[in-house]
């Protein structure tokens, strides 16, 4: 065995070697006709650059690399060596070719905010070839399948012709000599045959010939008659092409047989499928949602090669890194000191470097590897990519050494490797194994479930045109499951693993990185007839995501490898309770789930069981899923006013929305929100519980608790609701929980505690900002101006629940008090609902009509006005006397009305729930008195 030489390096002056490793790669390319077509003569950087040795050969590892089991590999530090090396082979080649590029041109390059940016898709035979100076790749290039092709974000040819980017000319020139002939000093055919697809052809051959290059445009529709394509030098591709399922394919082909391709974007901002599938084809994508809109980058003039040379290498971020796992030298030699906590969560986001050198290069080496995921690719059986395979494989043998808890300051060797680890997960392949210790995601009984040795077939019905659903079924650590999509309409559908948010897992907290860090999968696309094998290294629940569906259609899996847990599907009226119940109580899985319409619980199994066999309920689970339906989500969706299927609004409602011109009852405008997916676990996403689609809470989920009701309210909640901003953030989504609370104790005797609503303490500050010489500025101080998170609470919900103590009187009815809530939330939507062309039409009934063109108001301004329209009252006087101050043009606008005054109001309880005990308070004295 020769000696171990992987950690060893070697410093060459490229110039004086002739960068031997590199020139020997570029001749066996340089002959054109497939292959990168680089030539040997391409220009070399003259700076000294540190080398790596080939690392000591592996018969295990190259059997797992071929396989992607990792079970007979032990040292990980020798696979990380190979990955190391093989990703510096890359590398050198990939400079070479750029260099020789853009030797001795500009690459002075606007394409301006209108276009997109266009990125490999696998950094091994695809690169960047414009990069802006804020770092974006605008146009790349790629070898894959042994062709040569070029995307650009921007229909360049059409920017040619009309004198637009004339310093970029020399180069798209030698772009153009290395597509055809292999290499960019190479001499161009005298006229170059093109032919073009989706894209205006006389426009764009003009716009080549302003280049330099004569061109004669060949009839040749090349998407349907591929044949055709052996007459053209080049193929010219643009975003107007028809999408279909053949289409990538049709370009993967062109470009392994040999046909250059230049893809230029024709869409500006915006993509398009057809444009998706001729990128992919070519092995590149486009870059994020909005493409250049937002960042403008562009190339300046004046950039020199060798900053070139540095912008474009896209591996600049992630060779530190694999050095760092070549070397097995691991620590965190970070200042933690800049960790700060809210709401009981470590965020470290401000440590200095700690992006930069691990979290970014960690972040691109997963979305590299996630590629391969989301097209439901076993990264093992796919071409060039050995480096990514290497780092999936060393993830794979660090995983089986894994022992939680781990802490940032006092293990952080073992740190820092799980935090690379959790990022480098492969799904789509047969074999893998299971990490060793799932800390608190996961026990024993997970890890050793049975599963699922034949075929089953699996109808899962879609609640909506998109999102995700629960299967029904369980993934185990470590065990290949089959999926097979059998049909899915016009569905486009994936399958995920897990619905946990990354926050869940809590690494930055003292001693609790304590489970995996990504335990949801991306999303893995199924195709129609085409099994597909997995495995997870944690298991979990599968979901079903789905796209483009008709609702309530139904799609059919065939599934195998899995486990049954507990799982109830009521969103249809069937499932069957008692089975369900029985399977939870054997205790015999951790997770179980519970599917009704618009509403997914996905749990573990011992908080589930806890609340069901609790108090409230003492198994009954009829009455908790009642309650689910009714007391949780009909109750929160009613009070917000949404058109539930079967349910009307309130008399009173109604008659309100009738005088006041008011459309309540159209079913697309107040629509109801989308299936509600809640995560009940160990931790949450923030907190302790945590809002959102789905939101997090780590406390059993019960159908009475305030929390519930808190952080679905939080998907409610608009700007147009919140007084000062973000002080009323954990305040306004509090009147759904008030609600509840209030309905529980008025119909069930259900009291859940008396000491939400501070009417006490807000009552002694607004007393004492009465007697200071601008009491609206002290009472907003003591009320409202704390910035910190969640202060004043109490205080802040009694403003809010004035209006509805108010309102109560108004209609003498306690019930009829909260419809103030429920009118509130029909204003703002059809307030949302008008476009700016519709303003003059619609102003007046919706309270706004001072205002000429339709504005973005604060929440204190539509909240005055609002209320004052709803109300027929100036409520100027308690907006004042709570310290809620409002812009002139919002009291112009309540002056415009002419109502009566209101006096400032204050209603007093001391109860939260009982709204029987309320007192009104006549503020007008010097010192009100307390009513109790």
């Amino acid at each position: 065995m020769r000696p171990h030489t992987a950690n060893t390096t070697t410093t060459i002056n490229r110039h004086r070697v002739g960068w031997s490793t590199l020139a020997l790669a570029a001749l066996l390319t340089a002959c054109g006709g497939g292959g990168s077509g680089d030539s040997p003569n391409s220009s070399a950087p003259s700076t000294t650059a540190t080398m790596v040795a080939a690392p000591q050969a592996s018969s295990q590892i190259s059997q797992a690399l071929q396989s992607g089991d990792a079970s007979a590999l032990t040292d990980a530090k020798l696979v990380a060596q190979h990955a190391q090396y093989a990703q510096q082979q890359i590398s050198l080649t990939q400079a070479a070719r750029i260099s020789s590029l853009y030797q001795g041109v500009s690459t002075e390059y606007d394409p301006t905010q209108w276009s997109y940016w266009v990125q490999p898709r696998n950094t091994a035979t695809a690169q960047p070839l414009i990069v802006g100076d804020q770092g974006n790749a605008l146009a790349s290039i790629s070898v894959a399948g042994g062709g040569r092709s070029a995307g650009f974000g921007v229909q360049v040819l059409s920017k040619f012709n009309a004198n637009e980017l004339v310093a970029y000319r020399p180069a798209f020139k030698r772009l153009l000599a290395w597509l055809v002939r292999g290499d960019a000093a190479g001499t161009l055919p005298a006229t170059l045959n093109v032919a073009f697809a989706g894209i205006n052809a006389s426009s764009s051959a003009a716009g080549m010939v302003k280049t330099g290059v004569p061109v004669a445009t060949i009839a040749c529709d090349f998407i349907a008659t591929p044949a055709c394509a052996t007459n053209a030098h080049l193929l010219v591709v643009g975003g107007d092409l028809a999408a279909s399922a053949s289409l990538e394919a049709s370009i993967r082909a062109l470009v392994a047989s040999g046909r250059p391709v230049l893809y230029v974007h024709t869409k500006s901002n915006w993509t398009s499928d057809s444009a998706i599938q001729v990128l992919a084809g070519m092995g590149l994508q486009f870059g994020p949602y909005g493409g250049n809109y937002w960042a403008s980058d562009k190339v300046a003039a004046g950039r020199s090669e060798a900053s070139n040379r540095t912008l474009s290498d896209q591996f600049a971020k992630t060779t530190a890194m694999l050095n760092l796992l070549a070397s097995d030298s691991f620590s965190m030699p970070y200042d933690w000191s800049p960790c700060t906590v809210t709401a009981g969560k470590t965020d470290c986001s401000g440590v200095a470097s700690l992006q930069s050198n691990l979290l970014s290069p960690v972040d691109t080496l997963r979305s590299q590897i996630d590629v391969f995921n989301k097209a439901g690719q076993n990264i093992f059986a796919t071409a060039d990519t050995d480096v990514l395979r290497y780092l999936v494989l060393w993830a794979d043998v660090v995983r089986r050494q894994l022992r939680y808890p781990m802490d940032k300051i006092s293990t952080p060797a073992a740190f820092q490797k799980a935090l690379i680890a959790d990022a480098l997960v492969a799904y789509v392949r047969p074999v893998a194994t299971a990490q060793a210790d799932l800390g608190s995601f996961a026990s024993a009984v997970t890890a050793g479930m049975a599963v699922s040795d034949t075929d089953e077939v699996v109808d899962v019905t879609v609640p909506s045109t998109s999102g995700f659903t629960a299967i029904g079924r369980l993934a185990a650590p470590g065990k290949p499951v089959t999926v097979e999509l059998l049909s899915a309409g016009s569905a486009n559908v994936s399958l995920r693993l897990n619905t946990q948010r990354t926050g869940s897992t809590r690494l930055w907290d003292p001693n609790r990185y304590n489970r995996p860090r990504f335990l949801a999968s991306p999303d893995m696309v199924l195709s129609t007839g085409q099994a597909m094998q997995l495995v997870s290294p944690y298991g979990g629940t599968l979901q079903l995501v789905f796209s483009n569906a008709t609702p309530q259609q139904n799609v059919q899996l065939r599934l195998r490898g899995v486990a049954k847990h507990p799982f109830l599907d009521q969103s249809n009226g069937a499932g069957d309770k008692a089975a369900f119940v029985t399977a939870l109580n054997a205790a015999q899985h951790e997770w179980a789930e519970i599917k009704l319409a618009g509403i997914e619980i996905h749990s573990r199994a011992d908080k589930m069981r806890a609340v069901i066999n609790g108090t409230d309920y003492a198994g009954d689970i009829d009455k908790f899923l009642n309650e689910v339906k009714t007391l949780f989500f009909e109750d929160l969706y009613m009070l917000a006013g949404y058109a539930l299927p079967g349910k009307s609004l309130t008399a009173h409602v109604q008659a309100m929305c009738t005088s006041l011109g008011w459309n309540c009852t159209d079913a697309t405008l107040h629509r109801v929100p989308g299936t509600q997916h809640i995560n009940v676990d160990n931790y949450s996403q923030c907190g302790s519980g945590c809002s959102g689609n789905p939101y997090d809470q780590d406390w059993g989920l019960s159908p009475r608790g305030w929390g519930e009701s808190h952080e679905v309210g939080h998907n409610q909640q608009k700007g147009m609701h919140k007084v000062y901003d973000d002080r009323s953030t954990e305040v306004s989504n509090n009147l759904f929980p008030l609600h509840k609370g209030w309905r529980m104790l008025s119909e069930m005797g259900y009291n859940t505690g008396d000491t939400r609503v501070s009417y006490l303490s807000a009552f002694n500050m607004i007393k004492a900002a009465k007697l200071q010489a601008d009491p609206v500025e002290a009472a907003y101080q003591s009320i409202w101006g704390n910035a910190a998170y969640a202060v004043q609470n109490g205080e802040r919900m009694a403003f809010y629940m004035q209006w509805v103590h108010y309102w109560a009187q108004r209609q003498v009815s306690i019930a009829t008090g909260w419809d103030i809530i429920t009118l509130l939330y029909l204003h703002q939507r059809q307030f949302d609902a008008v476009a700016d062309a519709d303003w003059a039409a619609n102003r007046n009934k919706l309270g706004y009509s001072t205002y000429a063109t339709k504005p973005s108001p604060t929440g204190n301004d539509n909240l005055l006005i609002t209320l004052s329209w709803i109300t027929q009252r100036d409520q100027r006087p308690t907006f004042d006397l709570w310290g809620v101050r409002y812009s002139a043009a919002a009291a112009a606008q309540v002056a415009a009305f002419t109502y009566a005054v209101e006096p400032a109001l204050f209603y007093a309880n001391t109860s939260t729930n009982n709204h029987s005990t309320v007192r009104k308070v006549d503020m007008s004295v010097a010192s009100p008195a307390w009513p109790f």
